[in-house]
């Protein structure tokens, strides 16, 4: 679903300034509010469809994503999954970005779907992946695949340079034989 109080389109990004926000009169009840109200539109116009989430950290909080979620859970039970445009096992441990919403794709996994975007290609950002390790492309592909697949992604997003790349092709096939 999109949020168009969003800065960053269908992402649930919040990229302003906390106080000038505070300042405006906006509270996160409101926000929340706002949120479930445009969910709603959402389930109206879309009847019996599944409706995916994308989940973000707002003002260093897992709080509006967890209330989203519950919201879209009790509306559409299995039919309520969560998009994670931000897969990196690093972001999955606190302090890092997104860990307070990790609990969010956990509950996903178990009680519906989950789409998991890698945060940055394998190919030529494998940095993006391995808080100073020095993984390899092909490390970082690896690591994080089994994170994920141990984790319960059965879906993935990955970057066009990362799919056409030659050294992947084999444990992308194998991955998707695990899933099998």
């Amino acid at each position: 679903m999109t949020y168009a109080a969003m800065t960053n389109g269908i992402e649930m990004h919040w990229r302003v300034d906390e106080a000038a926000f505070t300042a405006a009169g906006y509270t996160a009840e409101r926000l929340q509010s706002t949120y479930r109200s445009v969910f709603d539109m959402h389930v109206a116009a879309f009847p019996g469809i599944p409706i995916a989430m994308e989940v973000h950290e707002v003002f260093d909080s897992g709080a509006l994503a967890v209330a989203a979620y519950q919201h879209c859970h009790d509306r559409l039970g299995s039919r309520c999954g969560v998009a994670l445009w931000w897969c990196a096992s690093r972001l999955t441990r606190p302090p890092n970005g997104e860990s307070e919403v990790w609990a969010v794709a956990a509950d996903a996994f178990a009680r519906s779907f989950v789409t998991c975007q890698t945060v940055g290609n394998f190919t030529n950002q494998p940095d993006r992946f391995d808080e100073g390790a020095g993984w390899t492309p092909l490390q970082a592909l690896q690591n994080e695949m089994n994170f994920m697949y141990n984790a319960g992604v059965t879906h993935w997003e990955l970057w066009s340079v990362d799919i056409t790349n030659p050294e992947f092709q084999p444990e992308l096939t194998d991955y998707a034989n695990r899933l099998e």
